[in-house]
């Protein structure tokens, strides 16, 4: 093992704690309020964009960068740490009333979904 913590050790939910700790702070301002999320060495992001007009394509690019963002740090992390994501696992639930933008990571397009398991 080079990185990341071993797989079934009895010390590795101690150890995945540590270096969890440093997983980072989501974003909160006027536009979005965003939440992660953590069970055991699975993470899961809410990401909430909120507008209070008409939504308009410079609103759904807004949405798009706040993602994007949030993903930018959780690479960042797990560069740092050598961890690496299982992108197939990545499903998104749009929720609202505007056609939400592709998102892709790694060059893999993350689907849209209506339920998903966390």
């Amino acid at each position: 093992m080079t990185a990341g913590v071993p797989q079934g050790d009895v010390l590795s939910p101690t150890l995945f704690l540590i270096v969890g700790n440093d997983y980072p702070e989501p974003t909160r301002n006027n536009s979005q309020k965003n939440f992660a999320m953590q069970y055991a060495d699975d993470f899961t992001q809410i990401i909430i964009s909120k507008f209070n007009t008409t939504i308009t394509q410079a609103c759904r690019d807004q949405h798009k960068n706040n993602v994007e963002e949030e993903i930018r740090k959780q690479n960042d992390f797990e560069r740092r740490w050598k961890i690496k994501t299982n992108v197939n696992k990545f499903t998104i639930i749009n929720i609202g009333f505007f056609i939400a933008p592709t998102i892709v990571i790694n060059n893999t397009p993350i689907p849209y979904v209506t339920h998903t398991k966390l």
